[in-house]
């Protein structure tokens, strides 16, 4: 299916050549007078300028605001919840490090309520931001996976996300309510006495 301003180009190519033609016939036989020649470049750039463009949407990439649970255990597999925006069609996940790897298992769309800007309140420039979504991920940490800190971005046609934190094996899963949440684990003191 061709584009709006793909046919309009083509009308105004035919346009143009019809024209030209007669022009050309017009100046042999000598009917064009001076002050005509003046008006063809201003005819000419207002037919340029009045074929509209060809309307896309703008190319937002990939945000990833949160990560749930903050982290896992090393030569496991867990299921992440990421809330971002423009996460739609995420084809992978890209690691800093070696040992872990992960597949996409789900996106969703997120209603919002889109509200317009209030006179006085929203000084700053509305800009697109993306359709807000929640992509379900599946992260397999092997047994060779370094524990500490890591770090991943999402990858989709639109571009890669921002970088994602990611803890293994140096946090504990708290038990407490319905959702247990990664917490940061106590180190281990060992009891020694000075003498």
């Amino acid at each position: 299916m061709k584009c709006t301003s793909e046919i309009h180009n083509e009308r105004l190519t035919f346009l143009i050549c019809v024209v030209g033609q007669r022009w050309n016939r017009a100046m042999r036989e000598g009917h064009v007078k001076t002050g005509t020649l003046r008006l063809l470049p201003s005819l000419a750039l207002g037919l340029a300028l009045g074929v509209p463009a060809c309307a896309q949407e703008p190319i937002i990439p990939p945000s990833v605001a949160k990560l749930s649970p903050a982290g896992m255990k090393r030569g496991s597999t867990a299921t992440f919840t990421i809330e971002g925006r423009s996460l739609s069609d995420a084809t992978g996940v890209i690691f800093d490090t070696p040992g872990l790897s992960a597949k996409v298992i789900e996106i969703t769309d997120v209603p919002e309520k889109i509200t317009g800007p209030r006179a006085g309140e929203d000084l700053e420039a509305q800009v697109a931001r993306g359709k807000k979504q929640t992509a379900r991920i599946e992260i397999i940490a092997g047994p060779d996976a370094s524990p500490g800190i890591h770090r991943f971005r999402v990858k989709t046609p639109r571009g890669t996300s921002n970088m994602v934190v990611l803890a293994q094996e140096h946090f504990r899963r708290s038990r407490r309510g319905k959702n247990p949440e990664w917490i940061p684990a106590r180190p281990k003191l060992s009891s020694c006495r000075q003498r």
